[in-house]
């Protein structure tokens, strides 16, 4: 098991919520294994998560700030 991260983990990492990480985990956004009844990260495949996350955060559309 020390090849791998858990959700919470990864999520303390990236700084994303947890209900978060297991959404993309489940709809297969990021690569992750059930394993004994526990979903895990591949610590290999951490860097490309972070790749990946920053490139959407940096495309992400932003909300217009609300005008007084």
């Amino acid at each position: 098991m020390e090849d791998y991260l858990t959700i919470q983990q990864l999520s303390k990492r990236m700084n994303v919520p947890i209900p978060t990480v297991y959404v993309w985990a489940k709809q297969g956004i990021i690569p992750s294994q059930k394993i004994l009844g526990r979903v895990l990260v591949r610590k290999d495949d951490v860097g490309d998560i972070f790749e990946r996350y920053e490139t959407y955060k940096q495309h992400k559309i932003k909300k217009p700030e609300k005008t007084k």
